[in-house]
């Protein structure tokens, strides 16, 4: 299968975040509206309530940061039309993927001290980065053309690329990683189906992890205990524009999660506080959201009232192959074109 890099990526002014939104079961959710846009991502946020996103105003997508006391920064890289901030540690080190103007390659950047560093593992065509742990390791996935099924790989701090693939499967895309350097990420089985891994750096060991009864499995977040996070389709979503949100705790204990009154949830980001970062699609557009177990006084909550922004201490909760969309069919609903490829 190939997953739409375009289905996975997916600030002048306040960030609205919108208490109230809504809650699942044993989850409050908040809604983040990047005021202004058309379409809001967010993609993660740190154990100190820093958390990273993409907005889209028409003219291109271009990342940002919201620390916890309000103060905006834009993640932009110089040049690029496509910015995608998809992982943040709580050193505030961002990893992600940028593209220059439609038709080219995306790169992988680190962005730290406000600093925006790109790289590529050697010899790809394209490498696009996602997750970032403490020591500040990034993940992600990388190939000669992008009609090559993609490989996974993880770059040090220091630089040093090491590339793995799922044994016999036709791609692999890794997504997460934890500061005990657990890596999660989905490999390609036949047709449209993918499945869930779980690789462990220390001694290059796999396991597969499947949301029960579904078709195609993504895990993209593991938090330091262990609990992963990310979404999945079922058979009978035959386009695979319906994404259910899922957490596992352990990989027979999962559960779905999903933004309540919607059939597209996609789940982005754990923290260790079990704080997931996502985006929801509902008939006004795209939104991305924070949600947080409840608990009498949820310490990770944003509010923001008559334009001033305060923080309620938002703690870290925390592509088979590329996901990739055939050319031919339609985009998934609110994602970026296709030129994106994110």
């Amino acid at each position: 299968m190939w997953i739409s890099r375009s289905s996975l990526l997916n600030c002048a002014c306040a960030l609205a975040l919108l208490p109230g939104a809504g809650r699942s079961g044993n989850i409050n959710f908040t809604t983040v509206d990047y005021p202004g846009s058309i379409e809001t991502w967010v993609y993660d946020a740190n154990d100190s309530g820093t958390i990273v996103g993409t907005q889209f105003t028409g003219s291109g997508y271009q990342g940002f940061s919201r620390d916890r006391s309000g103060t905006l920064s834009p993640i932009v890289y110089p040049g690029a039309s496509f910015t995608y901030p998809f992982g943040i540690n709580d050193a505030g080190e961002v990893s992600g993927t940028f593209f220059f103007p439609p038709g080219q390659n995306g790169q992988g950047f680190v962005e730290i001290g406000g600093a925006l560093t790109a790289f590529e593992v050697p010899g790809a065509t394209y490498t696009d980065a996602y997750g970032i742990s403490n020591a500040g390791a990034i993940v992600g996935d990388y190939g000669d053309s992008h009609a090559s099924p993609p490989s996974a790989f993880m770059r040090s701090a220091g630089g040093a690329f090491t590339t793995f693939a799922y044994p016999g499967a036709p791609s692999t895309q890794a997504a997460g990683v934890n500061d005990n350097g657990v890596v999660v990420g989905v490999y390609g089985t036949t047709g449209n189906d993918c499945n869930g891994f779980i690789w462990n750096s220390a001694d290059a060991t796999f396991s597969s992890l499947t949301f029960p009864g579904a078709s195609c499995t993504f895990p993209f977040a593991i938090n330091d205990s262990g609990a992963i996070a990310g979404w999945y389709f079922l058979p009978s979503d035959v386009f695979q524009s319906h994404p259910q949100g899922f957490v596992c705790q352990t990989v027979t204990t999962c559960e779905t999660v999903e933004f309540p009154g919607t059939d597209y949830t996609r789940i982005y980001g754990l923290n260790d506080d079990g704080v997931l970062a996502g985006t929801y699609l509902n008939p006004s557009g795209l939104h991305g959201f924070i949600a947080a177990p409840n608990v009498p006084e949820p310490e990770s909550f944003f509010l923001i009232s008559g334009g001033i922004a305060s923080l309620c201490c938002l703690r870290r909760l925390g592509r088979s192959g590329r996901l990739k969309r055939p050319a031919d069919s339609p985009a998934s609903p609110g994602c970026p074109p296709a030129g994106a490829d994110l």
